[in-house]
Parts: structure tokens; C-alpha cells; sequence
């Protein structure tokens, strides 16, 4: 659930409105493929249920996605093809939110705009330093095994301040709102 957490706390509860009447939910079943390696997306996506891998167009596995992450993030920003496939290792429930609602949107709310951005880059710079860390700590351990686990928490060697608990608390309702809605 880390996405959902760093970035519906910035959202505002009309944004998570918007997102409840204008996105749909979709069902794909195991093995099917959500986004193909150099195929358009035209949608951003939450995981509402069930377990994705990410792979690389070899076919090795980078990274699983679950409940309350989202896709499609990256393609949506850069306007450019995936060079990944995303596909589901069990039946998948997804929110999408089809890019052209989400241009509407920004031009009727220029505010969601700039919080949607704000929230998508904080993430990716978190993701980013994740994977800084990790190749850090590979080049400088005494072994050729990396130093710490390839699997990325959120939550991993986090303190957290006051405002970040409640940060973290308001995206945690926001998303079981959202959950809730399209079960």
C-alpha cells in the first residue's frame, strides 16, 4: 500500500471524490498483461486487490505491486512507452483513471495539478533514493550479495514526525474509501 499512502495524503477529499466518480474498476485475471513493454498506456492505475509483477522484456521479475500500488505513473509524466511488462501473478482488481480525465480535470483544477505532481514526484525521488541505496550498498559491501533486501518498503528505516503519522492516517482513509466504493 505504500503509493496509495505517500501520495493520496496530499490529495484533498474532493480530488479522492473525483477519483471515486471517474475512475472504473477492472478485473484481469492471472497472467493476463496490464501494460506491455513499448505499448501506449492511457491509464493510471491503483491495485485495489491482488498481486502484479513487474518484468523486465527479458521476463525477469523486478519488482511485485499489491494492494494500493499504482501503475502507469511514469508513462503518464514522461508521455512515453513502458520498457517494462506489467502483469497479473493472480486475478487483479484495478482503479483506472484514463489519462484524458485526468487532463480535464487538471485544467478545471489547476490545484489538484499541482498536487498530483507533487505527490507523484515525491514518490518517484523516494523511489529513486530506493534504488540509490540499494546499488550503494551493493558496491560497497564486503560480498557480491547486496547489502540489504532487493524488496523496498516504505516504511523501511523510517522515523516518523507528528505531521507524518497524520499524513500516513489520512491516505489510510482515503484509500479504504476508495476500496470501499469499488468492491
Amino acid at each position: 500500500m505504500r503509493s496509495a499512502l505517500q501520495i493520496l495524503g496530499f490529495f484533498e477529499d474532493d480530488d479522492i471524490a473525483w477519483m471515486i466518480d471517474y475512475g472504473y474498476k477492472k478485473i484481469f485475471s492471472k497472467g493476463e498483461n496490464v501494460i506491455a513493454n513499448g505499448q501506449n498506456v492511457k491509464e493510471l492505475y491503483m491495485v485495489l486487490d491482488g498481486v502484479l509483477n513487474v518484468e523486465t522484456p527479458e521476463g525477469k521479475v523486478v519488482t511485485q505491486l499489491q494492494q494500493g500500488d499504482i501503475l502507469g505513473e511514469m508513462s503518464f509524466v514522461e508521455d512515453k512507452t513502458p520498457n517494462v511488462d506489467v502483469n497479473c501473478s493472480e486475478d487483479t482488481k484495478l482503479l483506472c483513471l484514463a489519462h484524458e480525465a485526468l487532463r480535464a480535470y487538471f485544467k478545471n483544477c489547476p490545484y489538484f495539478e499541482a498536487r498530483f505532481y507533487k505527490a507523484i514526484s515525491l514518490f518517484l525521488s523516494g523511489r529513486l533514493r530506493s534504488v540509490q541505496d540499494h546499488f550503494n550498498s551493493f558496491f560497497i559491501s564486503s560480498s557480491n550479495e547486496p547489502a540489504i533486501s532487493e524488496e523496498y518498503t516504505f516504511f523501511q528505516n523510517k522515523s516518523f514526525d507528528d505531521e507524518c503519522l497524520d499524513h500516513l492516517q489520512i491516505a489510510g482513509e482515503r484509500f479504504h474509501k476508495i476500496i470501499s466504493h469499488f468492491q
